[in-house]
């Protein structure tokens, strides 16, 4: 059997269908292990059990036992890396706030608190905003002052925090790097995407939508915008279908492409 497979074990004692997920061959010991997954993670105050049930299969074949059905759950206690490569500078009427994306798959948004030196306490008093973007602008926010970012999953996991001097000056457009650095949402289920990205210098760019095959499906161009971090909205009209497709950022010889699911 494959895992995955449904089986009507035929047990006398139970109705269920099972769903197969993996064997042991049979040492005669007296303890066997096996790691399962669960059908899911519980939340706070909301545990989701998963049953479990073992067969034994005798010889000759067609002798079967069957345990009595237990169950259990799991619960994510794992939170996300600290954000990387912060970065705090100056902006017309406060202070721009940005880092690059991490990578887990679950996700959630950024928290980004505000202090006077390095060692503030993040707490909802002190704290800025939250985004699932890359960047967050602070109105009253000023060179000299100090901030710590943290991830968050979707199970409310707040990974350690990253600190950053907010300066008025980065030195200069060699401090950043051209990037598509998120976008939101991913997967998406209506006919805007949000596209975060980085310009190095202010020179015409393009965002485009590409299918597998490297086709064009949607374009945008992005004309001269300044150098630093903008957030583009590119239109997915109704003839994009459902599937899995690439979005490129290009400016001149340079171009960054990451992928997007469309559920729509």
């Amino acid at each position: 059997l494959k895992p995955g497979t449904i089986v009507d074990v035929a047990d006398p004692d139970t109705t269920r269908f099972w769903e197969y997920v993996g064997s042991l061959p049979a040492f005669h010991t007296p303890k066997y292990s096996y790691l399962a997954h669960t059908t899911t993670d519980s939340l706070p105050g909301v545990l989701r059990y998963t049953l479990f049930m073992v067969m034994a299969h005798g010889t000759p074949l067609g002798q079967s036992w069957f345990s009595k059905p237990d169950s259990g759950y799991s619960v994510d206690n794992l939170p996300p890396l600290a954000p990387h490569s912060p970065l705090a500078q100056a902006a017309p009427g406060g202070m721009n706030v940005s880092w690059q994306p991490n990578s887990e798959a679950d996700l959630w948004e950024y928290r980004v608190y505000r202090g006077a030196d390095s060692s503030f306490v993040p707490s909802p008093a002190n704290l800025v905003g939250h985004t699932a973007l890359t960047h967050l602008f602070d109105p009253a926010g000023s060179p000299g002052a100090r901030y710590k970012l943290t991830a968050v999953d979707i199970h409310g996991n707040a990974g350690s925090y990253s600190l950053v001097t907010a300066v008025a000056d980065v030195g200069g457009e060699s401090t950043l790097h051209f990037a598509l650095a998120a976008l939101s949402p991913n997967p998406v289920r209506g006919s805007r995407l949000s596209a975060d990205i980085v310009l190095t210098r202010p020179a015409g760019a393009r965002l485009e939508l590409l299918d597998v095959a490297g086709r064009r499906i949607a374009s945008k161009e992005l004309g001269s915008l300044t150098a630093g971090r903008h957030v583009v909205v590119l239109d997915l009209s109704a003839e994009v279908t459902p599937g899995l497709y690439l979005v490129r950022l290009s400016q001149g010889a340079e171009s960054r492409i990451r992928r997007v699911a469309v559920l729509k």
